[in-house]
């Protein structure tokens, strides 16, 4: 039998909190298949039955996909389901950053502008049912609580009819358009998707080019779109994490 190949995942925690530790965000495999028989994901499943203490092989690989470098750059997330990995990591990042930032300036007034001097992060979760997946829901409510983070959560399952709602329906909302524009376009913001690359990653583009081809404020019409997100994604303003 060959070899498996070896599966990767996101990092969902930050060094500056976890310096020993690595994070990961996994959904466990397993379904029935059309064909009748039970599917269990090989590697999710051997994740979940190792116990404190066991060895796991694993490797960390470089990765372009993080932070910008200045904390006063707006960044823009889209990240359902296990797509919330890496920003976990870059909220944990951000709080940390802003907590040592108050500390060295170490007064209620130079506080007040630490904060103000950190960028909004905002950030698009979404999930089937808040009851079950809503991961990592009191870190960022903490974050958000705290003037880090602007959070956006939506469900596509509880107790709603067809059509159901995703992360581009709010991306798509007259208000949230208008920042998407504002921080992109005029601040020099960073985007970021992270999650399924089959639906998701295209509908969220989709999105994209008409939320930044719209209003007043926006650019000429979606070829003009498409064209500024190819050359975000040269240089490294917008970026994927798809699979």
């Amino acid at each position: 039998l060959p070899k498996l190949q070896p599966r990767f995942y996101s990092i969902s925690s930050a060094s500056s909190r976890h310096p020993k530790h690595v994070h990961i965000t996994c959904a466990v495999v397993s379904h029935d298949t059309p064909g009748g028989r039970w599917h269990d994901g090989v590697a999710s499943t051997f994740l979940a039955n190792v116990n404190v203490g066991d060895r796991v092989l694993a490797f960390i690989r470089t990765s372009t996909f993080r932070l910008p470098s200045s904390a006063a750059t707006p960044l823009l997330c889209v990240g359902p389901g296990t797509g919330v990995a890496p920003f976990r990591a870059f909220v944990q990042a951000r709080v940390d950053a802003d907590e040592r930032k108050r500390e060295e300036l170490d007064s209620p007034r130079a506080a007040s502008g630490a904060a103000k001097s950190m960028a909004k992060m905002s950030l698009y979760f979404g999930c089937r049912r808040l009851s079950a997946e809503h991961m990592y829901e009191g870190e960022l409510r903490d974050a958000a609580a705290g003037g880090i983070l602007r959070l956006e959560v939506v469900s596509s399952r509880d107790g709603a009819t067809a059509p159901h709602r995703y992360v581009q329906d709010l991306l798509a909302r007259p208000e949230d358009a208008a920042a998407a524009r504002k921080a992109l376009l005029k601040d020099g913001g960073h985007l970021y998707v992270c999650g399924d690359a089959k639906h998701m990653a295209a509908d969220v583009h989709r999105t994209l080019v008409g939320v930044l081809s719209s209003g007043d404020d926006g650019l000429r019409d979606a070829a003009e779109a498409e064209t500024w997100l190819a050359s975000a994604s040269k240089s490294g303003r917008y970026q994927r994490d798809v699979w």
